[in-house]
């Protein structure tokens, strides 16, 4: 690697660096905003607390590679290779991460608020804490991914596959989590007041303690969903069949008309 390339002071600001070979490439702190990095091999490089303010890095292989603290507001991730990469903290507000493979990743606590992540791969990936306010995560795939105490308020996960996701204690108001798939996920103490459940999963899905608000729940599957303590008072779409599919207790609460099935205790 050219030595031009090494150290804390570089400046390249503006660069053209299409398709260039960047692996373990030491560029913490560097200065890279408006750069274009399309294809660029990133793989495994030290990029903590580097500037990539809108640069473009659509389609490249940033697999294994170090962005703590990174300010990649506005970047375009487009398609990018993100497995296993570290970012926790990082800014990347309104960036778009359309399709990209982030399974794995470590984004722990990162500023994803408006980013695009629709078709993303978040597979086992690590999001807790993270702020996904107004989010696009259409389709997304989160199975397994650890959303813990993450901020979903008015996100956008239509059709998202988070099968055995765990979101404890996630903020999910407003939500639109339509047809999305939240099978044997952990959603105990998450907020899903007035979320957008229409044909949503939630089979063997943990529920306890969960307010809904005015969720709606037209056609949402609650097959095996332990509802245990949860406030659904205010719920619309929600039937009597339902309810009769899932697990609930004497402190779950129901909206008037639906009466507690026998098999409650």
């Amino acid at each position: 690697m050219p030595s031009w390339l090494r150290g804390q002071d570089l400046d390249l600001r503006r660069p053209d660096l299409r398709n260039a070979d960047l692996r373990g490439a030491s560029l913490a702190s560097a200065e890279l905003g408006w750069a274009d990095l399309r294809g660029a091999n990133l793989s495994a490089a030290d990029l903590g607390g580097a500037k990539l303010f809108r640069a473009d890095l659509e389609s490249a292989d940033l697999s294994l590679a170090f962005l703590h603290d990174a300010y990649l507001r506005g970047a375009a991730l487009s398609r990018a290779d993100l497995r296993g990469v570290y970012a926790q903290g990082a800014n990347l507000i309104e960036a778009n991460l359309f399709q990209a493979d982030l399974r794995g990743a470590s984004l722990s606590e990162a500023a994803l608020r408006g980013a695009v992540m629709e078709g993303a791969t978040l597979a086992e990936a690590n999001l807790m804490g993270a702020c996904l306010h107004e989010a696009d995560l259409r389709g997304v795939n989160g199975d397994q991914s650890d959303l813990r105490s993450a901020d979903l308020r008015d996100a956008n996960l239509k059709g998202a596959s988070l099968r055995s996701a765990d979101l404890r204690g996630a903020d999910l108001t407003g939500a639109d989590l339509s047809d999305a798939d939240f099978t044997e996920a952990g959603l105990n103490s998450a907020d899903l007041a007035g979320a957008a459940l229409a044909g949503a999963d939630f089979s063997e899905a943990w529920l306890h303690g969960v307010p809904f608000g005015e969720a709606d729940l037209t056609d949402a599957r609650l097959y095996a969903a332990h509802l245990h303590g949860a406030d659904l008072s205010q719920t619309t779409g929600l039937t009597g069949a339902q309810v009769c599919q899932a697990l609930g207790d004497q402190n779950t609460k129901l909206p008037a008309g639906i009466s507690r099935p026998e098999h409650w205790r």
